[in-house]
């Protein structure tokens, strides 16, 4: 059986103008916010650093950088951090040689190919949590393309 919707925390609902007494949930947890930025790891790739910095910036510029989300932008900066690596080893090598015991040669992807491709997709599914796949800065531009269109029209 399906789990249903998941839940929308109260201050979205009252970016939306949807904050209802009944569909208000105090359950859903304020997680603290982050002044401060910390440094990657140091086992996170080295393209994944440049990235972690950059995401954990723009995150903290907007307000939505919190304690409880750190973790997934590490994975998601490694992700990438891999991807990139990947691709950079595996320039030039898409297609390596094997030569069997009759002399034959037998093409083959090379693995990195595989490995690289992984990461982006790991990358990719956790980006959607964080809105910085396209698809989903497309339905938060559409939010906030409501959210101003209500209130131009409750100020007007």
């Amino acid at each position: 059986m399906a789990k249903g919707r998941k839940k929308i925390p109260d201050q979205l609902k009252i970016a939306k103008g949807t904050n209802q007494p009944s569909r208000m949930d105090s359950s859903l947890e304020v997680h603290e916010k982050i002044d401060h930025l910390p440094r990657a790891p140091s086992w996170v790739a080295k393209d994944g650093k440049k990235i972690y910095k950059a995401i954990t910036e723009y995150l903290g510029s907007i307000g939505i950088l919190t304690v409880n989300n750190l973790p997934m932008i590490v994975a998601y900066s490694n992700e990438l951090g891999k991807y990139m690596e990947y691709e950079k080893q595996s320039k030039g090598q898409r297609i390596l040689i094997k030569i069997d015991q009759q002399k034959n040669k037998i093409p083959y992807q090379n693995p990195l190919i595989k490995m690289a491709n992984d990461a982006l997709v790991n990358a990719m599914k956790i980006g959607q949590e964080f809105g910085i796949t396209p698809q989903a800065q497309s339905r938060i531009m559409a939010l906030l393309k409501t959210v101003k269109d209500v209130n131009d029209e409750f100020f007007d």
